[in-house]
């Protein structure tokens, strides 16, 4: 921990070299070197930003295929209300380069199954049921094609037998984020990325979209976007691989040393938590650190617990930083009435040295500590004595609900 102690120092006097220690061995481990090779950084191309947050990002399913392919089956259904009639399932099919064998279907003609399952009581994402052809569809986000691909083939040539339907016009389809390496033993499903299929989807969309029902256009237009958004993961930044590649060695202490610093602020807010008893009524804390969140703008690390105030949900945090110091901080989550938060703790004479009415922030306490050096059990005393007092103002009967709230969700 002796060389983690002295990074905050070192990154802050990085311009000044005469003075900084070598926070390893000499060369592409010094401070000098970090600096030309974020200056270097600095000057490259802006990576392609996300166009924007979609419902399922939000929500925490973007990788979960089972809502992909339950979104999937309503957009592949010509009878659903999304009014896009077969312009979803022709696109389909068109991207596996299998449109010369299918005339476009009659739309109450066509069945959507999910979760077909065959004799080995395992499970096909999505079949379609026309009645001219049958379409199995193994749909993959992240997870390999593992799958009983010879049980699913069994099973998509019964159901096409028993609605006479010839086995040339069984088609099968492996739809997935990335392009799949694992090309034998796929017994005839034909691999398409979902890249491929949108862009035939947007080029076939054309005029019909004036006639979609704008709610599930919306929605569409969304799963594309989260879709994507997955993708650009796997997309390489050929300019960002060269820089690494000239780079290698000094990027890769630099990451440990920024790994060091993280340990580091962990190692304070572990000594804040130490010194600090959760009152009853108070959910359990958790530690979070700025470097998990690639939104991020501060280096930081925090000791928090989600909880309410007046009926509004907060969160109640002490944080470091490396530039600002320590902070003691409730603030307004999922768009709460924050003002019923500051006029409560008002009522109960719990005074803020400051608030930030645009960020939603009431500061309990700020201590300026440039060298991280201040004792951490300074600022847990006062981090103590704010929960102390919050529950104070709540009282028993409100302790024991939020007590018997928290017991439900765990």
């Amino acid at each position: 921990m002796e060389k983690s102690e002295q990074l905050p120092k070192n990154f802050r006097d990085v311009g000044d070299h005469s003075t900084l220690e070598p926070l390893g061995k000499a060369g592409a481990g010094s401070p000098a070197d970090f600096e030309k090779l974020l200056a270097s950084f600095d000057l490259l191309p802006k990576g392609e930003k996300k166009p924007f947050t979609t419902l399922l990002e939000i929500a925490k399913f973007p990788h979960s295929e089972l809502a992909c392919s339950n979104i999937l089956a309503f957009f592949l259904d010509p009878n659903e209300e999304h009014k896009l009639g077969t312009i979803v399932l022709n696109s389909l099919l068109e991207a596996a380069a299998f449109p010369e064998r299918i005339s476009a279907p009659s739309p109450h003609s066509v069945e959507i199954i999910r979760e077909e399952r065959t004799d080995t009581n395992k499970s096909i994402d999505l079949v379609i049921i026309s009645g001219s052809f049958v379409v199995g569809i193994e749909n993959k986000i992240y997870a390999e094609a593992y799958n009983p691909f010879e049980d699913y083939k069994r099973r998509l040539e019964e159901i096409a037998k028993k609605n006479k339907i010839p086995p040339e016009n069984v088609f099968k389809i492996l739809l997935s984020l990335k392009p799949e390496t694992q090309t034998e033993d796929l017994c005839g499903f034909k691999p398409l990325m979902y890249d491929k299929f949108f862009s035939i989807l947007r080029a076939n969309i054309g005029q019909r979209m004036l006639d979609a029902d704008q709610r599930c256009w919306i929605y569409l237009v969304d799963f594309i976007t989260t879709i994507q958004n997955l993708r650009r993961q796997y997309t390489v930044n050929k300019e960002l691989l060269d820089f690494f590649k000239a780079h290698e060695e000094t990027a890769l202490k630099f990451y440990l040393e920024l790994r060091n610093l993280e340990e580091l602020l962990r190692s304070k807010t572990e000594r804040v938590a130490e010194n600090v008893k959760r009152p009853e009524g108070f959910p359990r804390f958790w530690f979070w650190s700025s470097l998990s969140d690639p939104d991020e703008t501060y280096i930081y690390h925090s000791w928090c617990c989600d909880t309410e105030i007046n009926g509004v949900p907060v969160r109640i945090e002490v944080i470091v930083y490396i530039n600002r110091g320590w902070e003691i901080v409730v603030w307004s989550r999922e768009g709460g009435d924050f003002s019923k938060v500051c006029k409560w703790l008002e009522d109960h004479k719990i005074p803020p040295v400051r608030v930030s009415q645009s960020d939603k922030h009431w500061f309990y306490e700020e201590f300026k500590d440039p060298d991280l050096s201040l004792a951490e059990e300074k600022v847990g005393a006062k981090f103590q004595e704010l929960l102390e007092g919050i529950n104070k103002a709540r009282g028993p009967k409100e302790i024991q609900t939020l007590s018997a709230a928290q017991k439900r969700r765990q």
